[in-house]
């Protein structure tokens, strides 16, 4: 009888296998090579971005990561707010924003939260502490589990 019981208890309390392993493990690499090619694309059309968006004098261009830590920008920014290249890669773009305005704090909102907007007029702060406006569009890119990878900001000089 407890032979029988714990026979029993086993077949309640095994974990159900619907699908062979091998079958789960090729689905997974399959579904991971996919994955790496979308992320090497993304990576690459933002290189491409940013290369021309350095043509174009009247916009400015920042990728940043899911920490919000810049790692492109176009030509055009360090030149508009006064700082190196070196000097706004790693940085928060977070810390690049005016947040006076109630439009500034709903765009950080926006970012924060992972959100993608459209031509939001926000102050930037420069290097020497003035203020410029600018007119802000933001992409953003999600994992599965809806944690930010990667963002893209397209910004009009007002």
């Amino acid at each position: 009888m407890i032979r029988q019981s714990k026979s029993l208890l086993l077949q309640l309390f095994a974990p159900v296998q619907t699908e062979p392993i091998d079958a789960m493990k090729q689905q997974f690499n399959a579904h991971k090579h996919a994955a790496s090619n979308e992320l090497d694309e993304i990576e690459r059309l933002t290189h491409r971005l940013c290369e021309a968006d350095s043509q174009d004098n009247s916009t400015i261009f920042f990728a940043y990561d899911g920490n919000y830590h810049i790692q492109h920008v176009s030509d055009q920014v360090p030149q508009i707010l006064g700082y190196r290249s070196e000097e706004l890669l790693g940085t928060s773009i977070l810390d690049h924003m005016n947040c006076g305005s109630n439009i500034a704090s709903d765009l950080m909102q926006g970012l924060i939260e992972g959100t993608d907007f459209t031509d939001n007029e926000i102050q930037m702060a420069t290097k020497e502490g003035k203020s410029i406006w600018v007119k802000l569009s933001g992409f953003l890119v999600k994992d599965t589990n809806h944690n930010l990878r990667k963002g893209i900001v397209f910004g009009v000089l007002l």
